[in-house]
């Protein structure tokens, strides 16, 4: 076959399963693969959400409880995003056309491949990306929750222009309530 990674011209495909076990993919070529469980859950059921969030660590358990009590996406049920400052870059689109088009490409593959009908969108207070990145290309000076919100509702207007579809689009704001703990407010047009 002669292809890129010759490794793989060497593995068998039989009605699109590879054939190779990993005792014969260890012996073939030498290499001792890390012994794992034997299977994990595949998700064969459809998804209709996309949701966006800040990859803070900080916040992940909250998103993630978040997600599944009060949104009820189970893990493996919704398409995520996870970038710092969630889907903020898609309002960059004229100071910074690359970062707006990557994250455009990747959520418009999404909707359309998955035939989403709904996104959710998190962002969070304390965010660094809107505290250290954002003020260093932002003429127009806001305190960081007044811009997250302003650029909540900028995303939402251009996600309705991007998906003019009928898209449900959901915004939360994440707030830090001492000492441990976060609460999400859900951020509404006029409010």
């Amino acid at each position: 076959m002669g292809g890129f990674f010759p490794i793989f011209d060497k593995i068998r495909f039989f009605e699109g399963r590879a054939a190779m076990t990993q005792k014969s993919f260890s012996s073939m070529h030498g290499i001792a693969l890390p012994k794992t469980r034997e299977s994990y859950p595949l998700n064969i059921g459809g998804v209709d959400t996309l949701v966006a969030h800040c990859s803070d660590p900080r916040f992940q358990e909250a998103f993630q409880l978040f997600i599944l009590e009060e949104l009820e996406l189970k893990p493996g049920s919704y398409d995520p995003i996870v970038i710092p400052g969630a889907s903020q870059l898609l309002t960059f689109a004229d100071s910074f056309p690359k970062f707006a088009s990557g994250f455009t490409r990747s959520m418009e593959f999404l909707v359309k491949a998955h035939h989403l009908k709904r996104t959710v969108i998190i962002m969070h207070e304390d965010c660094l990306w809107y505290s250290e990145f954002v003020p260093k290309f932002v003429t127009r000076h806001m305190n960081p929750r007044d811009r997250q919100i302003s650029d909540l509702l900028k995303t939402k207007k251009l996600i309705e222009e991007k998906f003019p579809r009928q898209m449900q689009i959901e915004m939360f704001y994440a707030s830090i309530q001492p000492p441990d703990r976060v609460t999400f407010s859900e951020i509404k047009e006029g409010k």
